[in-house]
C-alpha cells in the first residue's frame, strides 16, 4: 500500500541518517590525484619538450574534541528513527481501523439491501391484495394508491441500499489500492 510504502522510506531515511551521523565521528581521509601534459621550454635545456607530470595526495582529517555536537547530531537522528516508526505503526492502525470499518460497512449495506428486497416483496403482495379489495369494493381507490405509492417508496429504498452496498464495496477497494490501472 502507498501509505505504508512512504512511512517504509521515512524509516529507512531515518536509518541511513543514524549511520550518516555515526559515520562523521569517524577520520576521513581524501585521496586526489592529478595528471598532465607540462608543454614548454625546459629552462635548463632550451629545449621545448612535453612532460607528463603527476601528482598524487593523502589528507586525513579528524575531528578530536567537537563539543558534543556529533553525539547531538547521533541523538537527533535516533529520535528522529523513532519518530518514523511511531508515524510507521500509527499508519497500521489507522489503515487496519478503516478496513475494519469498510468491511463492517459492507456487510451493514448487504444486511439493509436484502432486508429492503425483502420489503419490495411484501410490498408488492400487499399492493395486489389492495388491487383485489378495490376490484371486488371493499376498499377505496385512495387505499390502492396509497398502496402503489409505498411499494414505490420502498423500490425506492432498495435501489439507495443496493448502491449504498456498491458505494461501501468500492471504498474497500480504494482502501485496498485496488482502482483502476491506466
Amino acid at each position: 500500500m502507498a501509505k505504508v510504502k512512504v512511512e517504509d522510506m521515512a524509516l529507512h531515511k531515518a536509518e541511513k541518517t543514524i549511520q550518516k551521523s555515526e559515520a562523521s565521528k569517524l577520520p576521513q581521509v581524501n585521496f586526489s590525484s592529478f595528471v598532465g601534459k607540462n608543454y614548454g621550454e625546459d629552462l635548463e635545456t632550451n629545449e621545448w619538450d612535453n612532460e607528463t607530470l603527476w601528482q598524487a595526495g593523502v589528507n586525513v582529517k579528524w575531528n578530536i574534541v567537537d563539543f558534543g555536537k556529533r553525539d547531538l547530531s547521533v541523538q537527533q537522528a535516533k529520535i528522529a528513527k523513532m519518530e518514523a516508526t511511531f508515524k510507521r505503526e500509527q499508519t497500521l492502525l489507522d489503515l487496519r481501523k478503516l478496513l475494519t470499518q469498510a468491511v463492517s460497512k459492507i456487510k451493514q449495506s448487504y444486511a439493509e439491501y436484502l432486508g429492503n428486497v425483502s420489503q419490495l416483496n411484501l410490498s408488492k403482495k400487499s399492493e395486489k391484495i389492495e388491487e383485489v379489495r378495490y376490484k371486488n369494493d371493499v376498499s377505496t381507490l385512495n387505499d390502492l394508491f396509497l398502496a402503489k405509492s409505498q411499494t414505490q417508496l420502498v423500490r425506492a429504498k432498495m435501489i439507495e441500499s443496493r448502491y449504498s452496498y456498491q458505494k461501501s464495496k468500492y471504498y474497500l477497494e480504494y482502501l485496498l489500492e485496488r482502482g483502476v490501472n491506466e
